[in-house]
C-alpha cells in the first residue's frame, strides 16, 4: 500500500476510535512533511530506517526541538499501527531512538502578575468582566482553553466542582475551583452574561453576538489585557501557572496530575519551572553536608 493511503486509512481509524479533532490534525500536519518526502505513492513496505533518519535529519534546520520529535513520535506510530493492521511484515523503525528535546523552563505568572491582569487588565464592561471570570477560573483550574470554553452551566456545581466533558482524548473528568473563583463564576453568570442565541443557551460563557466565546477570542483577549499592563500571558501560561502554584501550596504532582488530566506524570513535570527559590530553600533545610 502506498505512503498516502496508508496516512489516510490511519486518519480513518483515529477517527472511529474517537480521537479528538485537535489529535487527528495534529497527525495529518507531521506526516503530510514525511509523505512528500518520501513520495506519497511510494509503497510503505518500501521505505526503510535509512529514509525515515535522513527525513529527521532534514528536519533540524527547519522546526524546534520539540517539533522533531512529535514528527518522529507520529512516524513511529505510522509504522507500527500498520504492522498491527498487517499493512507491514515488519517494522523497520520500531527501535528508531526519539531526537531529545532541551528542558525549557517557561515561567509561570507571579502572584502579582496575575492580580495585575485581574485589577487592569480588562475593561470595566460586561466583556471585561467575563474574560477576569475566566482568567481567574483558569487559574484556579488548570483547565485547558478549549476546555476552559467549552464549559455549560450544568458543569458548574455550587460546591465548587466542575464537570470536564470530553476533554484532551474525549475523556470526562472532575476539577475543583475555590471559593472566590466561584463566586466571581456565579456573578458572571447571574449578572453579566450576554443573551444568547436559543441554541447556545446552555453555555457558561457567551459573546456579545449571542454564541459561545471561542478559545481564539480568549486568546486576543489575554494578548490586549497583557499588552496593557506589561505582562506577557496567554492560555498555555495560566496552565502552567495552576501546577506552579498547586505545587508551592504544598500539592503532590499525582494529584496535580489527575487535576490537568494528564496521561502520562512525565507530561505533568514538564509543566513545572525549576524554582530556584524552592530548590534553595529545600537544600538548606535537607544538606547533607550541614548535617555531618
Amino acid at each position: 500500500m502506498k505512503v498516502g493511503a496508508v496516512i489516510l486509512e490511519l486518519e480513518e481509524y483515529n477517527r472511529g476510535q474517537l480521537r479528538a479533532d485537535k489529535t487527528i490534525s495534529f497527525y495529518n500536519q507531521r506526516l503530510a512533511p514525511f509523505s512528500i518526502h518520501v513520495g506519497s505513492s511510494t509503497p510503505i513496505d518500501a521505505i526503510g530506517r535509512d529514509e525515515v533518519r535522513s527525513f529527521m535529519a532534514s528536519l533540524r534546520d527547519k522546526y524546534s526541538p520539540e517539533t522533531v520529535r512529535a514528527t518522529a513520535v507520529c512516524i513511529k506510530r505510522l509504522f507500527s499501527w500498520a504492522k498491527n493492521e498487517g499493512i507491514i511484515a515488519e517494522n523497520p523503525i520500531s527501535n528508531l531512538t526519539l531526537p531529545r528535546t532541551p528542558r525549557v523552563d517557561r515561567p509561570a505568572l507571579t502572584r502579582e502578575e496575575v492580580n495585575l491582569l485581574l485589577n487592569k487588565g480588562f475593561r470595566n464592561s460586561r466583556a471585561g468582566h467575563r474574560w477576569g471570570t475566566m482568567l481567574l477560573l483558569a487559574i484556579d483550574t488548570g483547565l485547558r482553553v478549549s476546555e476552559l470554553c467549552a464549559l455549560k452551566l450544568k458543569d458548574i456545581k455550587e460546591d465548587g466542582r466542575i464537570t470536564v466533558r470530553r476533554g484532551k482524548g474525549s475523556k470526562d473528568r472532575v476539577v475543583f475551583c475555590g471559593s472566590r473563583a466561584l463566586q466571581r463564576t456565579v456573578n458572571h453568570r447571574d449578572n453579566y452574561r450576554f443573551k444568547p442565541a436559543y441554541r447556545f443557551r446552555s453555555y457558561l460563557w457567551i459573546g456579545h453576538n449571542g454564541s459561545p466565546t471561542r478559545p481564539a477570542a480568549f486568546r486576543k483577549a489575554l494578548y490586549f489585557a497583557g499588552d496593557r499592563v506589561g505582562v506577557k500571558v496567554n492560555p498555555h501560561s495560566l496552565r502552567r501557572t495552576f501546577a506552579t502554584m498547586m505545587l508551592l501550596n504544598k500539592a503532590d504532582l499525582f494529584t496535580l496530575q489527575e487535576l490537568m488530566g494528564h496521561a502520562d506524570i512525565a507530561t505533568t513535570r514538564k509543566y513545572i519551572p525549576r524554582d530556584l527559590d524552592r530548590l534553595r530553600e529545600v537544600h538548606r533545610t535537607a544538606s547533607p553536608g550541614d548535617m555531618l
